[in-house]
Order: C-alpha cells, then sequence, then structure tokens
C-alpha cells in the first residue's frame, strides 16, 4: 500500500525498502522499529514527510524566483555571505 503511494512522488525506481530507509534517515529508527509500526501509520508519514518537502520546495522556488527579480541571479542568499567579505 505504502509502496504504490511513494512510487509517483520519488525519483528513480523505487526498491522495496526504500521507504524504511526515508523513515530511518528521518526519524533515526531502526529497522526493527519501523516494521512494528502499522501499514497504514507508515503511509500518514510518508504522506507527511512527502507534504513538508513540497513545501520547503515551493519557498526555495519563490525566493530563487524573487532574487531573480531583484537582479541577484544565481549567487549566494544574502545571508550567507559573511560581512567581512563586503568592501
Amino acid at each position: 500500500m505504502w509502496k504504490s503511494s511513494f512510487e509517483g512522488h520519488h525519483e528513480g525506481p523505487v526498491g522495496e525498502y526504500d521507504a524504511y530507509i526515508v523513515l530511518a534517515e528521518r526519524y533515526h529508527w531502526t529497522p526493527e522499529q519501523i516494521c512494528r509500526l502499522e501499514e497504514d501509520y507508515i503511509t500518514e508519514l510518508l504522506a507527511r514527510s512527502r507534504a513538508e518537502s513540497d513545501v520547503t520546495e515551493a519557498k526555495r522556488k519563490k525566493e530563487e524566483a524573487k532574487r531573480k527579480r531583484r537582479g541577484g541571479g544565481g549567487g549566494p542568499p544574502a545571508e550567507s555571505v559573511d560581512a567581512s567579505e563586503i568592501q
């Protein structure tokens, strides 16, 4: 069930354990901990993770478009520039 919902939102082939790897990396869970979860719970966690990623990506694109409109192009965001570098 969760694998089919994961397939449309993942780049590249979806392996049997990809969703488990995502959960293990994000929540620092062991395979044993993940296997004790109900399948519906795994599906909901993956949906939430995907939605958060979508929001983050949309914000990134919006900020990038804003920088381009201001003429900032492809440089680093202003907050990442060390003030000592500005002359």
